[in-house]
């Protein structure tokens, strides 16, 4: 029984995500349960998903490729996250977005995770 829930455990890649709004932007700040190097965004303004590349050091045991929903608290622009993970791959996120939006991405202090801001794309 203990060996099946390390496993499990090893699978928790996300520890919490928690939204916010301050003013015009909405904040997405994950934390994730080891360290993590952000790689890449795209797109980046303009957009209505986003693919938001990153490299973390799990556990090898990890031996299947799997697709699974974040739970967060829902804001204005925020409509969905989910994580995919493919057997040789670095994993990434995948969000979608309930209009377009502007996005930035800051690693957290801790290097445990990312801030994402989103604010309305506004057409000019």
């Amino acid at each position: 029984m203990l060996c099946c829930g390390q496993i499990a455990q090893a699978d928790a890649l996300i520890d919490y995500v928690d939204t916010s709004a301050d003013g015009k932007k909405e904040i997405i700040d994950i934390v994730f349960n080891w360290p993590v190097q952000h790689l890449y965004h795209t797109p980046k303004v303009d957009t209505k998903s986003m693919l938001l590349g990153f490299y973390i050091n799990l556990p090898r045991n990890q031996g299947r490729s799997w697709q699974r929903p974040v739970p967060f608290k829902h804001e204005k622009l925020l409509q969905s996250i989910d994580v995919y993970y493919e057997k040789g791959f670095n994993p990434h996120l995948y969000f979608e977005f309930n209009a377009a939006v502007d996005i930035e991405v800051q690693p957290r202090k801790d290097l445990r995770g990312f801030i994402i801001m989103l604010s309305e794309h506004e057409n000019k």
